[in-house]
């Protein structure tokens, strides 16, 4: 987010958000703004006021999950992994 690569709208329901959480959270730890689209909530979407939510800093993704998210954002940003390696380097 901090290096500027295209980032999915967060979808909204009014004020809900849908789809987008973490998203939401990345913007604010990176001071960007995401956009936004209005969507519809589903049945399994429950509100839960963000005040009662606890931060959890633990990566639960390991080394290979975040290698293929590295190369499907290179891919899609149309970059090699040493040129996004190197972007995302430069903006943390």
């Amino acid at each position: 987010m901090k290096a500027g690569l295209k980032i999915k709208p967060i979808k909204l329901d009014g004020e809900w958000i849908c789809d987008g959480h973490h998203r939401y959270l990345a913007s604010l730890l990176a001071d960007r703004q995401v956009q936004t689209t209005q969507s519809l909530r589903t049945s399994a979407t429950t509100e839960t006021d963000w005040k009662l939510i606890e931060f959890d800093e633990k990566d639960w993704e390991n080394e290979q999950e975040i290698l293929l998210h590295n190369q499907r954002d290179a891919e899609i940003h149309n970059l090699t992994m040493a040129e996004l390696l190197l972007l995302l380097e430069q903006k943390v």
